[in-house]
């Protein structure tokens, strides 16, 4: 039963962030003419179901679950929760939807990349977890090194904006 589990709770996981990753785009793109209902159910259900996949690991594992969180896969898929615990909580609070179409991709990517870990992790070879870690490494760098350039890019052209509008001609 809990390696059914542990098949079919990613999988629901993912179709709740893909279906809220599509609802907020959607949402953006209708400027507010869209319910939010479906986003945020759709969030929220994924939410659900990837803490009780944490729990289910947790529970079906050999070692202790401090322990357990430490390592690669149940790490990621903690800060993915995390993650959307906190927007759903602000979203509620400061009504901040926007931030939905960066929030529930990148839980979907987590999610994703946690499952991969998890799957890779469970290998009994140990040169195959340190050549996974590596990649893993290495991807996570790029990526974050790709935006934090792309962060800079858009700062830029914010300041560039900033001072067109101040100066009342608006190129962009």
């Amino acid at each position: 039963m809990q390696e059914l589990l542990l098949h079919i709770l990613p999988l629901a996981a993912v179709l709740g962030y893909l279906l809220a990753t599509f609802g907020y785009i959607t949402a953006l793109r209708q400027r507010g003419e869209t319910s939010l209902r479906l986003p945020r159910r759709s969030g929220i259900f994924g939410c659900i179901c990837h803490a009780l996949f944490l729990v289910v690991v947790a529970s079906s594992s050999d070692v202790s679950a401090v322990q357990l969180f430490f390592e690669l896969p149940a790490t990621l898929s903690l800060i993915a929760v995390l993650v959307l615990v906190l927007f759903f909580l602000l979203e509620r609070r400061k009504r901040i939807s926007g931030l939905g179409v960066v929030v529930a991709p990148l839980a979907l990517v987590l999610m994703l990349w946690s499952s991969v870990a998890f799957h890779l992790h469970r290998s009994d070879n140990a040169e195959a977890d340190i050549t996974s870690l590596l990649l893993f490494h290495w991807s996570a760098m790029v990526i974050g090194f790709s935006l934090l350039v792309f962060a800079f890019a858009v700062s830029v052209g914010v300041i560039v904006h900033e001072t067109s509008m101040k100066r009342r001609r608006f190129t962009l």
